[in-house]
């Protein structure tokens, strides 16, 4: 099985940016992924622009929005708020029971 420790990082570091490494063992990340892809098939000249520094702010601004956003959008996103994992791995008193069972009211729509 795949340990990301081994390349110090964390599973979450990985799950966040798309990383690669070179063969020289050299971990890269975001955009800079993509760019190594595309030189190695032999297409860096469709790199060039993408090095260019407004570019490649732009590049790296829309990488990191979808990064994001991505597993919500192909419906890989947890089901779970943090905060509602949190409390269902909690052990639950009579009052929280209680209110547990409480049906959550709906905003009325107008």
């Amino acid at each position: 099985s795949f340990d990301a420790n081994a390349f110090g990082l964390e599973q979450t570091d990985l799950m966040a940016r798309i990383h690669g490494e070179r063969p020289n063992g050299e971990i890269v990340e975001g955009v800079d992924v993509f760019l190594e892809i595309y030189t190695a098939l032999g297409l860096g000249r469709w790199t060039i622009p993408a090095r260019w520094p407004g570019i490649r702010w732009l590049l790296d601004l829309a990488y990191t929005w979808f990064a994001r956003n991505r597993l919500r959008w192909t419906g890989r996103a947890p089901t779970l708020c943090p905060w509602e994992s949190q409390a269902k791995n909690q052990p639950k008193g009579l009052a929280d029971q209680a209110s547990a069972a409480a049906p959550i009211p709906r905003p009325r729509q107008l």
